[in-house]
């Protein structure tokens, strides 16, 4: 019943390549470059098209402990794969400065291994120890960020981000762009994002390819990977048939090498709830366990602020309005992020966090309607294409080139149009259509032609409507 879907993917590939999409109109420029590629690939001799391996092959299957992650591993055993789970540890509760624990990362192994027994052929998993790692490279530099002011959005969703383990998705936006919550719109770690795919996409696939060069890796990931429509030798990332969990965004930035062997059995799916019930199906007790909405190095004992005290010094600023005048005061400017409400008492009107200003060590609250929290152009100095046959020329014309932009501000799956232009070395300057709320420094940023992931960046700089009236 469960085979490859190679046929569904294969109709993926024809819907989505260049002048599919009728959801804006494109100039000549926007899109000549791939036809143009096109063109000259059809001339000469084809490569041999990306695909999935053989029946057969050894897929190393990263598991969580989680609906998704099981389900994903299950189908590849269905597709006749000989399938090596193996689960990432990322935290050490040793590491926590209160030296007693609050991560559940024993009971998602614990999941993990049920999962292996009932409903893999009782395969035993391998449990991969990156903690050392993950403090190195991800969360030490991340405090660095934090004490500098860059963007911490508290809210964390504990096997999507912290502790990585192979499900990370970004929930839906709590608004649309053109409204403001009433409490941080995004629920991840910004500032993390790019340390975390470095763990999993470059010493993850190290340290378990390199022992097994003809293996692939597979993850619960809702995204799909296909024959480049730039060179059909190599995969292309493209958003997921479930848009509201797709994870392309966040895959944005991995490298070619990573994705070269890496498979995304949930790509297809499209909606959570028929996962779930082919969980059911089978019988498995992750099919109703429900998404963890925590930290796992947190845990439930305390909020994530109260967490990074232990870790970040307090350094108290004030907070004031677009005129200068105090309205209160702040601990750090890592408890704030751009675009959410700020709740002061005393005020007229609710008033929200329009600029941090790490020189001042100060916090500037505006109205709601405020030109300073509609963002207009993004620079980043750190752009990764996903495919080395990028930028396409136009993007270093002075017109540059259209295509979309997705930012955590924006509802699930919404796409922003904009214009990029490639700037010095690796920089990218995006220019968007429509003004959008809540965008700052720290931030990914992915850009996609249709259902197309170009490739994504860190956001270095913004300017809003307020910078371009003065």
């Amino acid at each position: 019943m469960l085979t490859t879907r190679r046929s569904a993917a294969t109709a993926a590939l024809a819907a989505s390549r260049p002048g599919r999409s009728q959801r804006f109109q494109r100039t000549p420029c926007a899109h000549e470059w791939t036809r143009g590629f096109h063109t000259a690939r059809a001339a000469a001799s084809p490569p041999s098209e990306w695909g999935p391996p053989p029946a057969g092959t050894p897929v190393f299957a990263c598991m969580s402990g989680g609906v998704d992650s099981s389900v994903a591993a299950r189908l590849l055993l269905e597709q006749g794969y000989d399938v090596k789970p193996v689960f990432m540890r990322n935290w050490d509760t040793l590491d926590e400065q209160s030296g007693s624990g609050g991560c559940e990362w024993e009971r998602d192994w614990d999941d993990v291994r049920r999962i292996c027994r009932e409903h893999l052929g009782g395969v035993e998993p391998e449990l991969v120890d990156l903690s050392r790692e993950y403090w190195t490279h991800v969360f030490e530099p991340a405090l660095e960020e934090w004490a500098a002011g860059v963007t911490p959005n508290p809210d964390v969703t504990c096997n999507q981000c912290a502790q990585c383990n192979f499900l990370f998705f970004f929930p839906p936006s709590l608004s649309p762009a053109d409204s403001l919550p009433d409490r941080p719109v995004s629920q991840y770690l910004i500032c993390m994002l790019p340390r975390i795919r470095h763990i999993k996409f470059r010493i993850l696939p190290e340290r378990l390819l390199g022992r097994a060069p003809d293996a692939w890796i597979a993850t619960g990931h809702y995204a799909r990977l296909l024959p480049s429509p730039l060179n059909a030798s190599v995969p292309a990332l493209y958003r997921g048939s479930n848009i509201r969990k797709d994870q392309s965004h966040y895959l944005s930035t991995s490298p070619l090498s990573a994705l070269q062997r890496t498979l995304f059995p949930l790509g297809d799916f499209a909606s959570k709830d028929a996962v779930r019930d082919l969980a059911r199906r089978w019988g498995m007790h992750t099919g109703d366990k429900k998404d963890s909405m925590g930290i796992c190095f947190v845990g439930v004992r305390k909020g994530f602020s109260s967490f990074l005290d232990s870790y970040l010094p307090s350094l108290p600023g004030d907070i004031i309005t677009e005129t200068g005048k105090v309205v209160g005061r702040h601990d750090g400017l890592w408890r704030y992020t751009v675009g959410e409400r700020a709740r002061i008492s005393g005020l007229p009107e609710a008033v929200f966090v329009g600029k941090k200003d790490p020189k001042d060590n100060t916090v500037v609250v505006v109205p709601k309607h405020s030109p300073m929290l509609r963002c207009t152009s993004i620079e980043t100095s750190d752009f990764s294409w996903t495919s080395p046959d990028h930028p396409p020329l136009e993007a270093s014309t002075p017109g540059g080139f259209v295509a979309e932009a997705q930012i955590r501000s924006l509802p699930a799956g919404a796409l922003s149009k904009c214009v990029v232009t490639q700037r010095q070395g690796s920089a990218v300057s995006i220019v968007l259509e429509n003004p959008l709320v809540g965008v700052s420094p720290g931030q990914t940023v992915a850009l996609y032609k249709a259902d197309w992931c170009l490739g994504g960046g860190t956001i270095a700089s913004t300017r809003t409507l307020a910078d371009e009236s003065t």
